[in-house]
């Protein structure tokens, strides 16, 4: 696992020394504990690269990671980009301020050691806030709702055509570049 998150930071910090935009990309990570009738149900962990598009800042896009795990599963990966609009950008005029939506195609890698785990491509929505202070530590709060089409045909079947939803919440702390 923590050579995934070491190649994934390795490659966004390579990104950014190609060509530096105006507002500096955030890297940002997070998570999030589940509880289900007031018990532990499981967790997710998030990693994120984000990065304003330079002529139109309320636009910004990334690569991410994301670590699930829950009660009676083995845990898995998820990886996706990112596409985000900041909708109220034109009234503070801040890059990665404020409310955004965003959509995020992503694929559930096969994990090799499970013979029935779950793996295909997806693509999500993304909705959430997020405060920037004093222009370089971010704060923010995100929800995602991820549909999954399950390529193994050796999972537990639970409806015929092989497709899962996801929902996450997610608390993420991350600081300019």
């Amino acid at each position: 696992m923590l050579t995934k998150i070491g190649l994934f930071l390795s490659v966004c910090l390579a990104m950014d020394a190609v060509g530096q935009s105006d507002p500096g990309p955030l890297i940002k990570m997070g998570g999030f504990v589940y509880f289900l009738d007031s018990k532990y149900n499981g967790f997710s962990a998030h990693l994120e690269f984000e990065r304003a598009f330079r002529r139109s800042q309320f636009l910004t896009s990334g690569p991410r990671i994301d670590f699930i795990n829950f009660k009676n599963s083995d845990g898995a990966f998820m990886v996706g980009y990112e596409f985000k609009i900041y909708p109220l950008y034109w009234k503070s005029r801040k890059s990665y301020q404020g409310l955004f939506i965003g959509i995020d195609p992503v694929y559930l890698p096969k994990n090799p050691d499970i013979y029935y785990s779950r793996y295909g491509p997806g693509i999500g929505s993304l909705f959430g806030y997020q405060h920037v202070f004093k222009d370089k530590i971010s704060i923010a709060l995100e929800g995602s709702l991820i549909y999954i089409k399950d390529l193994n045909k050796q999972t537990a079947q639970y409806n015929p055509d092989h497709t899962y939803l996801y929902a996450f919440a997610c608390i993420k702390v991350g600081f300019k570049l």
